[in-house]
């Protein structure tokens, strides 16, 4: 009788993403756009429309850190199958200002996870002030 080591392949599945201009006046509901990917294991993160696509199914960690322009408030949310799960606010009315959110969620293969706008006429500050990743936890 033999002893082999069983192993198991955990996927490599994790993102980075910044912005890289401004985006303003934005509306109600739509994605921010992060298209300047530091890292995109497993490709499950779109540029192009700033949505990730699990891969496979797991626990994962989102987090987004959103810059507000000089002087004016934004308000965003962290969005799963078109569901908001966070909200982030940033703006102090008289300075830049961050926000941020991170959380946990269990995804089932192809879910969506993004970054939406949720108060008309926002602004996100871009040039890679502010960025959105996700990583695979635990499949």
């Amino acid at each position: 009788m033999s002893n082999k080591t069983i192993s198991s392949h955990k996927p490599r599945i994790g993102f980075t993403a910044l912005t890289s201009s401004h985006q303003e006046h934005m509306g109600i509901g739509q994605a921010v756009q992060f298209p300047k990917i530091v890292t995109n294991d497993g490709n499950g993160f779109d540029q192009n429309t700033g949505i990730f696509r699990a891969p496979v199914s797991g626990l994962y960690l989102f987090s987004a850190s959103m810059l507000s322009h000089l002087g004016l408030e934004l308000r965003c949310a962290l969005v799963h199958n078109g569901n908001t799960v966070a909200n982030i606010f940033a703006g102090d009315g008289t300075t830049y200002s961050t926000g941020s959110k991170s959380i946990l969620l269990n995804l089932s293969p192809n879910d969506d996870v993004w970054v939406r706008i949720i108060h008309e006429s926002d602004n996100v500050y871009g040039y890679a002030w502010s960025s959105f990743m996700g990583v695979l936890i635990s499949s």
